[in-house]
């Protein structure tokens, strides 16, 4: 049970994330205006904005992430974690399986957008700003805070993984948006703001730790 609870954990933490980078990345290779809505058959009924499309990446997003942490950290019954886990999983999938429907019928309905390369640069640092998110979501349990040497590393090895992830979601956000060379701007205030916000709190800790002592 402990092991099958630890995969449902990987799972239902990891996957929002995917879908949320799977979103963005789509919509680094559209045009402007793309599909928007479908009917009941499948059929477009309304074009818009590519960024109306935001709207659904956060909601896949958000949902199964609210699900996970809630059934990982409310206190309750290993036989009810693993039921909402599961539940959270499943949803999951189901926006997966969503994601790849909706984002089929965008492309077979807006031919030009198929490998619409409007700025290299700035899908290149989406790719990263992705592997950032999804690394944040991954690295908790691949790599724990028992493997770190610094003290303050270990005991707060969770801020390093939200920075991790503000970074990566910041980037994919801003340089989607931009998709110019300012994307370049974008890309390392993100990474040196995360680092100076580590050091800040680094600093901060230890200065309490040492005041205590």
């Amino acid at each position: 049970m402990e092991k099958a609870k630890k995969i449902l954990v990987v799972l239902s933490y990891t996957l929002p994330g995917i879908i949320f980078a799977t979103y963005i990345l789509f919509l680094c290779f559209m045009p402007k205006e793309i599909a928007v809505h479908f009917n009941l058959q499948g059929n477009v009924n309304r074009y818009g904005s590519k960024y109306e499309w935001l709207i659904v990446a956060f909601l896949f997003y958000l949902v199964p992430l609210i699900m996970a942490v809630i059934f990982d950290k409310v206190k309750m019954s290993d036989k009810l974690k693993i039921v909402g886990l599961s539940v959270a999983v499943v949803v999951s999938i189901t926006f997966i399986c969503l994601t790849i429907f909706f984002l089929v019928k965008t492309i077979s309905t807006s031919v030009s957008a198929i490998m619409y390369l409007e700025n290299r640069i700035s899908i290149i640092l989406t790719f990263v700003g992705a592997a950032a998110l999804i690394a944040a979501h991954i690295l908790p349990f691949v790599y724990n805070k028992e493997r770190f040497k610094s003290e303050i590393a270990k005991k707060y090895s969770y801020v390093l993984y939200i920075l991790l992830g503000v970074c990566g979601f910041g980037i994919m956000i801003g340089t989607m948006l931009l998709s110019n060379f300012y994307s370049f701007i974008i890309f390392f205030a993100f990474i040196i703001l995360s680092v100076l916000a580590w050091f800040v709190f680094k600093n901060i800790v230890k200065k309490k730790n040492t005041a205590k002592n």
